[in-house]
């Protein structure tokens, strides 16, 4: 699809249509819609985008698991939006950032071969955040915000920040997260406990 202007001063008549040449304008009738080139495409559907859009050279993070250089046009992100939005009412969930989507649909795609092996019913899966995640894990640990704070070296209200998902942990948190989960669940709460309690000082957040 191109985008014609009328070529008249003052006139900001424009159509979009199929044609590839300029062509006599029937609308206003002031002279030719000339071809508008187009500032940049879209890097993810390759249609052109019109205006005063500054293509960026830098990674732009985009909803499922690519990392896009360039401009993504209106409609692609749309339809992006109405997919992650379908995805969170599926997983019943909401989805911080990119990362958090692509972890989450990892997991519920494990879940669902788990389940479909199991001949178990799919549509009661449920995938939790971290920020949940983590306060069950504190929670099994018995330890405070603040006693946990004081373990991984951050502030107690990143703790409380990352329990209401309100902010994303750091690689190393939600690799312990994984890990200590893990542990509990091969070595049993007694062992697992004291295990995880005896790393965890090691644990050195860098979000700060």
């Amino acid at each position: 699809m191109n985008k014609f202007q009328c070529d008249y001063d003052n006139c900001n008549r424009t159509l979009s249509c199929e044609k590839e040449k300029a062509f006599g304008c029937t609308m206003c009738g002031h002279g030719k819609m000339k071809l508008i080139k187009p500032t940049t495409t879209c890097i993810n559907c390759e249609d052109p985008i019109f205006g005063n859009v500054t293509p960026s050279n830098e990674k732009v993070p985009f909803f499922g698991g690519h990392d896009y250089v360039g401009v993504i046009c209106s409609k692609c992100t749309h339809k992006k939006v109405e997919d992650i939005q379908e995805w969170e009412k599926l997983l019943h969930t909401k989805f911080t950032d990119t990362d958090d989507y692509d972890e989450k649909l990892i997991l519920y795609r494990a879940k669902v071969r788990e389940a479909e092996e199991a001949n178990a019913d799919i549509s009661k899966i449920r995938v939790k955040s971290f920020g949940s995640r983590l306060k069950t894990l504190r929670k099994k640990l018995k330890l405070t915000q603040k006693q946990l704070a004081e373990h991984v070296n951050i502030t107690q209200r990143s703790v409380i920040n990352y329990e209401k998902d309100e902010r994303q942990p750091s690689i190393e948190i939600k690799d312990w997260i994984k890990s200590s989960e893990g542990t509990l669940k091969h070595i049993g709460k007694d062992k697992g406990k004291a295990l995880i309690m005896e790393n965890l000082s090691e644990l050195n957040d860098n979000t700060e």
